[in-house]
């Protein structure tokens, strides 16, 4: 450290400290280094090319080999977010802007691209300490905002009309059918642990996903697809609709107690077991309960049977977080949800398939106008426009 600062000393005596970002260890080099990835970042909307993304790749590879920045983990993240949505960005300016025929086509291409986009919006949104750097990552954030909007509304129209139509094309899931479609044929072979994760994302999903595969769990998708089946959550999409209807298996309002007699009692699932072997739900208060006597959570009794086929568990981490999470930068990892690695670790002694769902998502929200309505704070009654 000492060595550190006295050569930086003496960069500044001989007024050369503005070559300080050709050293690989000096803390000033690392901030140089950020500025000048930056000011590439700020050109890439005029300069889009090949080459010009290649020169943004080449400033956050110095970055990146800085010895410092290992110990700038989240930081090394957003930078390489930056660096995808500027890739992204570029194939749009290009005139790729993708159009969909179809609401199934369009919810298929934001499983296999959107989401992506979004985890890289929402990374960048905190921001960096380097004023430079968080200037330019608003702008680009700004950029992506616009291009992610036209394309929420595009997607919003044909949700619109593939619901008034009363469409059920092939390609995609009403939540209502989960259970009968996915977890009962599973259920008849193997095991099951149905995790809900309240209001998760496909961002967050995405994000998720990547340290779930760390840990060692292996993501099966049917039929050798890119991405999983999109499911398509209840209008409103809130949990007192969404998730009774997921869990329940048919469309309806209702709260916890109707969840668990609804999931207790599917037809589908009772195939596979009554009595002690019957399927059974487990909300928040459950797990809070459990924690203060692990070792006898009833919980953690029912992942461990030998009996039981179909064990689900809603996880309210996410919902939360949109709650109350406004001042946090969260990393959606496994240990950062509370209940999630006892939960992971006793599905895997128990060789038992793990289904993550949501019962509904949320889109990124970027400098929106809130409004509120009499009905709630995130719908409205239809009055004939988007």
């Amino acid at each position: 450290r000492e060595s550190c600062r006295r050569a930086e000393e003496l960069l500044k005596a001989i007024q050369a400290e503005s070559f300080a970002y050709t050293s690989d260890v000096l803390p000033l080099a690392f901030e140089q280094r950020l500025v000048r990835y930056a000011s590439a970042l700020c050109s890439t909307p005029a300069n889009s090319s090949r080459e010009g993304l290649r020169a943004l790749g080449d400033a956050r590879q110095r970055v990146v080999e800085h010895h410092h920045a290992c110990h700038e983990a989240r930081r090394m993240e957003r930078l390489e977010m930056s660096l995808r949505l500027a890739r992204w960005l570029a194939t749009r300016n290009q005139g790729q802007e993708g159009e969909h025929g179809s609401f199934a086509e369009a919810a298929r291409s934001y499983l296999e691209e959107g989401g992506f986009v979004d985890w890289a919006r929402q990374s960048i949104r905190a921001g960096d300490p380097a004023r430079e750097l968080s200037e330019a990552y608003a702008q680009l954030s700004k950029r992506a905002t616009e291009v992610r909007e036209r394309e929420n509304r595009a997607f919003a129209e044909l949700l619109r009309d593939w619901a008034a139509a009363g469409s059920r094309g092939r390609g995609i899931l009403l939540v209502e059918r989960v259970i009968e479609e996915v977890v009962a044929p599973i259920a008849e072979n193997q095991r099951v642990l149905l995790l809900v994760l309240d209001g998760m994302s496909c961002a967050v999903f995405r994000e998720l996903l990547r340290d779930l595969a760390r840990k060692g769990w292996t993501e099966v998708r049917e039929g050798g697809t890119r991405a999983p089946l999109p499911v398509i959550a209840a209008l409103p999409s809130i949990t007192e609709v969404s998730r009774t209807s997921l869990l329940c298996g048919l469309l309806r309002a209702g709260g916890a107690a109707d969840e668990v007699a609804g999931f207790e009692g599917h037809p589908s699932l009772l195939a596979h077991g009554r009595g002690a072997s019957a399927p059974k739900l487990f909300h928040k208060l459950s797990l809070t309960q459990g924690r203060e006597d692990a070792a006898n959570s009833a919980v953690r009794t029912a992942i461990a049977s030998k009996t039981c086929r179909v064990v689900g568990v809603v996880l309210n981490a996410v919902d939360d977080h949109l709650h109350k999470g406004g001042q946090v930068d969260p990393e959606w990892k496994v240990d950062y949800i509370v209940d999630l690695p006892a939960l992971l670790n006793d599905a895997r002694e128990a060789e038992r398939v793990l289904i993550l769902t949501s019962d509904h998502g949320h889109v990124v929200e970027q400098q929106a106008q809130m409004r509120k309505h009499e009905e709630g704070d995130r719908y409205r009654r239809d009055e004939g426009r988007l």
